[in-house]
């Protein structure tokens, strides 16, 4: 919607157990732990998200492809 499109940045995801509100808010049992993903998108180096959101971690996959020798340092 600006016209900024990321083209870099970083995603942290932990796993963690919710507190009470935050159960409440996702509908689900102090069995069920989440996700919390912090990102920060950049556009030419500069800030232009930053993002924290919780997930229920029985709704949630992770996904990577990666190529090329160097993979694994």
């Amino acid at each position: 919607n600006c016209g900024v499109r990321p083209d870099g940045g970083e995603e942290r995801i932990r796993a963690e157990v919710p507190d009470i509100a935050m159960r409440q808010t996702l509908g689900i049992g102090p069995d069920t732990a989440v996700f919390v993903v912090e990102r920060l998108a950049r556009s030419s180096n500069v800030a232009v998200e930053w993002r924290l959101s919780t997930i229920r971690a029985d709704r949630f996959s992770f996904r990577a492809n990666w190529e090329g020798a160097d993979v694994l340092g």
